[in-house]
């Protein structure tokens, strides 16, 4: 069996629809990126040759660790709990805080002017921009 590689190949026939409008047509296309990518041989553990090394190497135990990682992540969901590893950051210690409020907000972004609490903090202003694959998540920086 041969695995084809390359992402035009798979998703350029969703676009290339006569009569479909081009925001239907975006929407299809990505659509069709994100089952192409599901779908891709290095997401299962079977035809990912990495993987299977690294399991071979290990006996396994990658894979134990994982599932006790899946397990808890589940367990912390499902009581609302805190995501695994936000137990070791602690405001004023890891994490400042500083009062502040949107001053310019658009389509992509929002500004927030930063204020020191006080006269013996260093206030430096910082672009956050999340990986693009974090789109749709909120980047909540309150306590």
């Amino acid at each position: 069996m041969r695995i084809r590689t390359g992402r035009r190949g798979g998703s350029r026939p969703l676009t290339d629809v006569p009569g479909v409008a081009d925001k239907n047509a975006k929407l299809h296309s990505f659509a069709g990126s994100q089952l192409l990518e599901a779908a891709s041989p290095s997401n299962y553990l079977n035809t990912n040759p990495e993987l299977l090394e690294t399991t071979r190497t290990e006996s396994g135990q990658n894979l134990v660790r994982g599932f006790k990682q899946w397990v808890d992540d589940l367990q912390r969901t499902l009581n609302r709990g805190a995501p695994a590893g936000s137990e070791n950051f602690r405001v004023g210690e890891q994490v400042a805080v500083t009062p502040g409020k949107v001053v310019l907000r658009n389509r992509t972004d929002r500004t927030h002017p930063v204020r020191a609490a006080d006269a013996d903090r260093l206030c430096r202003a910082i672009l956050i921009t999340p990986a693009w694959i974090m789109k749709y998540y909120i980047l909540d920086l309150s306590p």
